[in-house]
């Protein structure tokens, strides 16, 4: 595996932003061991006289002996490069996501406490 001092460079830091660790892109290259799956559909029973649903699930497949099937993948540097910087967008959305919601979270936390206190102010005692 031949890469230039540039490609090293930005698969460590991708890696390291993604995985918070620099080496990951390495075990990409390498190979992981994934299990196979294949689809099967489900039938979901209905809730309080909903009719039943489908939906499709992954089960692994199992050898002669019962066992689970797995294989190894690996991936060239390029397209290691290529799932890092798409994990990277996904991350990014999910963050944005999640902080919005937690700007919102407060707003909506101080707003009520803003409105507890003119409820207290304006209430008064019974005194």
């Amino acid at each position: 595996m031949n890469l230039t001092r540039d490609q090293r460079t930005k698969l460590k830091e991708l890696s390291l932003e993604v995985f918070g660790v620099s080496s990951y892109w390495q075990k990409l290259v390498d190979g992981q061991v994934v299990l196979v799956t294949e689809k099967k559909s489900e039938i979901v029973p209905g809730v309080d006289g909903a009719p039943d649903t489908t939906k499709e699930i992954d089960v692994p497949v199992l050898r002669d002996d019962g066992a689970t099937q797995s294989v190894t993948k690996r991936h060239t540097p390029e397209s290691a490069l290529v799932l890092l910087l798409e994990m990277k967008t996904r991350r990014d959305q999910i963050m944005a996501t999640i902080n919005a919601q937690q700007e919102e979270n407060k707003a909506k936390a101080t707003q009520e406490e803003l409105q507890k206190k003119i409820q207290e102010d304006l209430g008064g005692s019974a005194t």
